[in-house]
């Protein structure tokens, strides 16, 4: 599922992360969200509070390397949680932070 990094522009060369971020992510595509990402991060300490347990409804777009115009920053990975209601998820590349 490198292939995602590499239709961005992303070099293994340099941008390692960049791949382990499309290949993981990219695999959480292939599973519905209630078994996947959205019952992964729920996972995390505190997030079960703000994202509501998902059900099949809940679907998951992903969009990679997206660019932020208004902050001209690119992050790694931006995830829309349409569920009950919208959340985002943004992932941003740990080294330029």
């Amino acid at each position: 599922m490198s292939f995602i990094a590499e239709i961005h522009g992303k070099s293994p060369f340099n941008a390692f992360e960049d791949f382990l971020t499309a290949d993981v992510f990219a695999a959480f595509k292939y599973i519905p969200p209630y078994v996947g990402l959205v019952r992964f991060l729920r996972m995390i300490e505190g997030v079960d509070t703000i994202i509501p347990k998902p059900d099949e409804t809940t679907a998951c777009k992903y969009h990679f390397w997206p660019w932020a115009a208004e902050t001209y920053t690119e992050p790694d990975l931006l995830v829309e949680i349409k569920h009950i209601r919208d959340y985002l998820l943004n992932v941003f590349d740990l080294d330029s932070a």
